[in-house]
């Protein structure tokens, strides 16, 4: 299963199929009503093209359950925790707790990364998934995050990537568990 953070309109999920990527579900989850609407849009087309498992929640998730304001006209680069709009917040560890725990979990949540780590402790902690956090947002996301992650889970394996190679500063912190590496992959630190 693979969950992601804020989702604006299904574009990376839509990326990941087209890849050829093996899937069981996908939870996405978006806050914002616009950028709700456009996933809905995505997913249903996807649905009527026989793809299966697809999952929107209009939600944001964070640190805590809840409600919390977001920009209402965010677009691509909503921000939680401000704004005029209010809406529900959950956190990772309890949609582990009510889904099947994901294996992979996708954030790009325009600087609310760290509280929606700290959300999902237990989680990573028990179950280690795969997780590709965008750490472009803040400066020292570039250090902290993997610090946050490897407080909850010392057996992940970090890299830090462009996610977009013309655009230098869209980095992404990816963590592996080491058991869940490809064999000969000493270039994972």
């Amino acid at each position: 299963m693979a969950q992601s953070g804020s989702t604006f309109n299904g574009d990376s999920i839509l990326s990941y199929i087209e890849s050829g990527r093996h899937y069981r579900e996908i939870h996405s989850f978006e806050p914002s009503v616009g950028n709700y609407a456009q996933l809905q849009t995505t997913f249903n087309r996807l649905a009527d093209e026989g793809m299966a498992g697809l999952h929107a929640h209009q939600q944001a998730v964070g640190d805590v359950e809840g409600f919390i304001a977001i920009e209402s006209s965010g677009g691509h680069t909503l921000k939680v925790g401000e704004g005029d709009e209010q809406v529900a917040m959950t956190t990772l560890d309890v949609l582990a707790a009510r889904l099947t725990p994901p294996t992979f979990v996708k954030m790009d949540i325009e600087g609310f990364e760290p509280q929606c780590l700290a959300g999902g402790g237990n989680l990573i902690a028990d179950f280690h998934p795969v997780l590709a956090v965008c750490a472009y947002h803040d400066q020292d996301h570039l250090w902290s995050l993997l610090l946050q992650i490897q407080a909850y889970y010392p057996g992940y394996r970090f890299a830090l990537c462009q996610h977009i190679y013309d655009r230098a500063w869209d980095i992404v912190l990816y963590a592996v568990p080491e058991n869940r590496l490809p064999i000969g992959s000493d270039n994972v630190n």
